[in-house]
């Protein structure tokens, strides 16, 4: 009696060989067959994928304070953003340096429901929510319930070289450690099994990879830094983050349209979110529709990237943050000191402070923050010679929004033409 292994070995050669001895239209039918198969699989994955289609006239939506004819001008340069970037919907806020502001949208929120944006929509701001993430440290430091300078041992115990990172190496992502978001196994989990994570569980996967590193030796671009962040803010706030953003940033700059969506109730107004298809078909137009993991994504994300907000909103915060009174002199200095951070995927950044990316667009220095979250792509940016602050929102994945942020900043002569 041949061995299991072995007979298993000729059943497959056999069916090799059953293969190469079919009629030739034989052979076709199984390859058709087979390619209809993959075809069901990838429509069925698919199925929700929408055709960005024009938006017709008077579906625009906006509000401002500026004079009529400026206000028309950045919406048409708005509209004429959206068209050449394919998106189904962007949101723009601007504010001026004499703190004057417009705010716009087009395109639609849900493309399949055909309901246009409006400006009191939300957008995932994906990590752009490291800016919020910093000033709620850096509140809870002025506070003295925290110092930049602690280890995180004193927080989190078990983390990876703990006693020899600090909060301030989180900060400016020096520490080391390990970006969760590229571990094969929890990209399975979120995409393929839609898992809601808990803080501890994403945390976890940072804790058991080797540190890249040591503390302080050089920039690396972590998620692991600022989920860290968020559950150091809780203990030593004492509460959830969203109490804490509540009390530090948002009640205080009466910001009532941004929201914690790890730890909040869904509120309606959130846009839906599209990633381009494979095989590049995003630039034909085709669009996957992410609606059905936005929770996993987003319980995942938590203080890396999970807050909700329209597009005034988030200019109005990082105006505060950069020009206003949000935080003292030495926090707003501690925040804006930067280390040498090259990005292969933010060519334009000269620089990281805490929290905070230094840009370079057509020869002006700005700082703020840029976010992708699954379906969303964002800009949020300050010039600090200037005043000028832009915020840009879309509902699709790796949109590349400092176009937006140039085009808008040409229009009001701030940047050359």
């Amino acid at each position: 009696m041949a061995p299991r292994g072995a007979r298993s070995a000729r059943r497959d050669s056999s069916g090799a060989e059953d293969f190469r001895t079919l009629p030739t239209v034989a052979k076709l039918a199984v390859v058709c067959a087979a390619a209809l198969v993959f075809a069901l699989g990838y429509a069925r994955w698919y199925a929700a994928a929408v055709v960005t289609t024009p938006v017709r006239p008077g579906l625009e939506s906006m509000e401002s304070n500026l004079d009529p004819e400026t206000a028309a001008r950045l919406m048409q340069v708005v509209a004429a953003e959206r068209d050449r970037l394919g998106v189904p919907s962007l949101q723009v806020a601007v504010i001026l340096p004499d703190g004057a502001w417009w705010t716009g949208s087009v395109g639609w929120a849900d493309p399949r429901a055909r309901r246009a944006a409006n400006v009191r929509d939300r957008y995932y701001v994906g990590s752009v929510t490291k800016l919020y993430t910093s000033a709620v440290i850096l509140k809870l430091a002025e506070a003295g319930r925290l110092s930049l300078d602690d280890p995180v041992s004193r927080f989190i115990p078990e983390t990876p070289n703990g006693d020899r990172i600090t909060i301030r190496h989180l900060l400016n992502h020096t520490s080391g450690l390990y970006n969760y978001t590229e571990s094969v196994s929890f990209l399975a989990k979120t995409v393929l099994f839609r898992k809601r994570w808990t803080a501890d569980e994403v945390w976890q996967i940072v804790a058991d990879h080797p540190p890249y590193f040591e503390p302080g030796a050089r920039h690396f671009y972590s998620n692991g830094n600022y989920h860290l962040l968020g559950m150091i803010a809780e203990r030593a706030g004492g509460r959830p983050f969203s109490e804490l953003l509540k009390e530090h940033v948002l009640s205080p700059l009466g910001l009532t349209n941004t929201f914690f969506a790890p730890q909040e109730p869904a509120p309606t107004g959130t846009v839906r979110g599209y990633d381009v298809s494979l095989f590049g078909l995003g630039r034909l137009g085709i669009k996957k529709d992410m609606e059905g993991l936005r929770d996993s994504f987003e319980s995942a994300s938590f203080t890396a990237g999970g807050i909700t907000a329209s597009a005034l909103d988030v200019a109005r915060f990082t105006r505060a943050l950069f020009h206003g009174d949000l935080l003292s002199a030495e926090s707003k200095e501690a925040m804006t000191r930067f280390v040498e951070a090259p990005d292969e995927d933010v060519p334009a950044q000269t620089g990281y402070g805490l929290g905070v990316r230094r840009l370079e667009l057509g020869g002006v220095t700005f700082i703020g923050h840029t976010g992708i979250f699954p379906g969303f792509s964002n800009i949020s940016m300050y010039a600090p010679d200037t005043g000028h602050v832009v915020t840009v929102l879309s509902n699709l994945s790796a949109v590349e929004v400092t176009r937006v942020v140039e085009a808008v900043l040409t229009e009001l002569h701030v940047l050359g033409s």
